[in-house]
């Protein structure tokens, strides 16, 4: 900061010394180019300044010249105007800020108004009595001190803007938020955040909607429509995902905020979240509810949302019910850990003779319920067939060797059924093998 405001005062003293000579060579002739003291300073101040060295010293060099330039101007041309002029001097002063550099040009002042009241006090002052220079140094020291206060004002000001901007900058980083200013004229956006890092490297500010050839293929449909809204002048909040170019997927919440000037949309502000944590535990809460916690299966309200679906997908469907022969004897026997771990291996192996497209779900203690879509009633019975051979496979535990069997009942799915009629038709048809002797399959339409 103290470099680019001695450059600026620099080219300001520079500029002032060539108006102020062209003046005087105007009305005093070309005698007024020497001696040329304002060239010699500015020379020297440029040297050290073009060199960077000595940063703090050439501030209060600078000071000093200007006063030393002036001591040379009323020295060789004693005029009131070249005294008056001096008090720019000190007002210059206040340029960095800093309250040692004003109190020392407040004190070059007050030396120079002696020099000046003294040494040509018939040529500057013709009229004015002895006593009075008391004002004179009165007035330096009252806006030297006007000065100070200023200046200490301004500072504190400044720094308590500053520590509020660290402040909200904080707040933001640790909450994931970037804020941004889209330009409708210029196209240009400004990212009022460094928070950039939260987005995949490779993303940079494009278009209305940010980072849009990023967006996630699912998602582009609302952005398109959201962009349109906003191009309107509609406030938005649209959550949508980014893909970087390694797969990593984040989820955004971003707050459109359209500006207008009379009433001509000319901006659009946006506040940008980082929402893929507060997404992951929904995805978590939602595979909670849907999920058995002992299997990882499905469980029942899960199986009805998968079917509402496939009911409006296929017209041939067909729902298994299972449930194992005499499970209460393994805990009995067993003990209740054994008994879920039973469990457990029974699921993996149902699971590994239905497709990905179907669904098995464990609906109650021994009791699991699956949907098999688009199959022949054969396809099936070969399905539910390669099921109870693999349950039917002794099961090694802690080195005991547990043998459990099943019943199964199938039901076929009828335009119109509800998900409970099937399963009741299953649980029917599986009862019936109960009755006639467990370890069995039978179908029910």
């Amino acid at each position: 900061m103290v470099y680019q405001r001695n450059k600026w005062l620099l080219f300001g003293l520079a500029g002032y010394y060539l108006v102020s000579l062209v003046v005087n060579v105007a009305v005093l002739g070309i005698s007024a180019l020497f001696p040329p003291v304002g060239l010699i300073l500015c020379s020297t101040l440029a040297l050290l300044i073009y060199k960077k060295t000595y940063i703090k010293t050439t501030m209060y060099l600078l000071v000093l010249f200007i006063f030393l330039y002036f001591f040379y101007l009323i020295t060789d041309y004693p005029f009131l105007v070249n005294y008056v002029f001096m008090w720019f001097g000190l007002i210059l002063s206040s340029v960095y800020q800093k309250i040692s550099v004003i109190i020392f040009a407040g004190i070059l002042s007050i030396l120079l108004t002696f020099y000046a009241f003294f040494g040509f006090h018939e040529e500057i002052f013709p009229n004015v009595v002895y006593s009075d220079i008391v004002y004179l140094i009165l007035f330096c020291i009252f806006i030297t001190v006007y000065l100070v206060f200023s200046t200490r004002f301004t500072s504190r000001l400044r720094e308590k803007t500053q520590r509020d901007e660290e402040k909200i900058k904080h707040l933001l980083a640790n909450a994931n938020i970037m804020t941004f200013s889209y330009d409708l004229n210029t196209g240009e956006t400004v990212i009022n955040s460094n928070l950039k890092t939260m987005l995949p490297t490779e993303i940079a500010p494009k278009g209305l909607i940010q980072w849009k050839e990023y967006v996630h293929p699912l998602d582009l449909e609302k952005i398109n429509q959201a962009e349109q809204e906003i191009q309107q002048g509609a406030e938005k909040v649209i959550e949508y995902r980014l893909l970087s170019q390694e797969g990593k997927q984040t989820w955004l919440r971003c707050h459109f905020i359209p500006i207008f000037d009379n009433p001509k949309q000319k901006r659009i502000d946006g506040i940008l979240t980082d929402i893929t944590e507060e997404k992951l535990q929904e995805e978590k809460m939602e595979n909670l509810a849907y999920q058995d916690p002992l299997t990882g299966l499905p469980n029942r309200s899960f199986l009805a949302k998968y079917f509402q679906k496939a009911d409006a997908e296929v017209e041939k469907l067909y729902l298994f019910f299972i449930d194992l022969d005499s499970f209460k004897e393994v805990n009995d026997t067993y003990g209740h850990y054994i008994g879920d771990q039973v469990l457990k291996i029974i699921a993996k192996r149902i699971q590994s003779w239905i497709r990905e497209s179907d669904i098995l779900s464990r609906i109650g203690g021994d009791e699991f319920v699956g949907i098999l879509k688009g199959l022949s009633k054969e396809d099936v019975g070969k399905i539910i067939g390669r099921i109870q051979e693999s349950l039917a496979e002794p099961i090694s535990i802690d080195k005991e060797l547990i043998t459990i069997t099943a019943s199964i009942g199938v039901s076929l799915y009828h335009p119109g059924d509800e998900l409970d009629k099937l399963i009741i038709n299953a649980d029917k048809a599986m009862y019936m093998v109960k009755q006639s002797g467990k370890n069995d399959i039978r179908f029910i339409s």
